[in-house]
């Protein structure tokens, strides 16, 4: 009887949505950054970030955040990044670190961490290899963030859509397994993350 009860009453998951976005393009050297979202958030949102250098140590934990993955894509070219979200306390969010570019992302309906990755490299080229993620969320309701230090991307095969400037996105993935993909960009260099972000 109860749990007739809970499932009646009990409402459906809520899609990951993007609600807003800024990003601090590449730079050719590392200093102090700031990136600010100043509208589209609300407390309880989750604000996903990439923190990236051009050093073989990734970026510091932004005080305030967690770490999903940091990284080193390319140990040679010096190229690092590090993955961090937290839940929003008030309507502005910002995070600052050092380094030469990143991406800040505000999402709606958004709880937990998924499936994550990243891949190194050491050829520098205008054709990137995105990395696959295995056994993903299929119902729809999960969001993907993905990228590669690079300049800024020009296309992108099937699958992903890109946010300008600094990192590529799929927004209610119904694939248990989400494909690498091919994406072309002005200079990067090979290595790469993604993540899954779930309600």
């Amino acid at each position: 009887m109860l749990s007739s009860l809970l499932k009646a009453t009990s409402k459906p998951l809520l899609a990951v949505e993007l609600s807003s976005s800024t990003f601090q393009p590449p730079q050719t050297s590392d200093a102090s950054r700031t990136m600010t979202l100043s509208s589209g958030v609300q407390v309880g949102d989750m604000i996903l970030a990439m923190t990236a250098n051009r050093s073989s140590t990734p970026p510091v934990t932004s005080a305030g955040y967690t770490s999903i993955v940091a990284a080193t894509l390319n140990t040679g070219a010096g190229r690092s990044i590090n993955l961090q979200y937290k839940f929003a306390t008030s309507s502005s969010e910002s995070i600052s670190w050092t380094g030469a570019y990143g991406s800040l992302l505000c999402l709606k309906n958004a709880k937990t961490i998924g499936k994550f990755r990243t891949e190194s490299g050491g050829t520098v080229s205008s054709t990137v290899d995105i990395t696959h993620l295995n056994s993903t969320d299929n119902s729809g309701n999960g969001f993907i963030m993905a990228g590669n230090y690079y300049n800024e991307w020009e296309t992108v095969s099937s699958t992903y859509t890109i946010l300008p400037s600094t990192c590529l996105y799929i927004e209610n993935n119904t694939l248990s397994n989400v494909p690498g993909v091919i994406a072309e960009a002005a200079g990067a260099v090979a290595g790469s993350f993604a993540v899954e972000i779930l309600p």
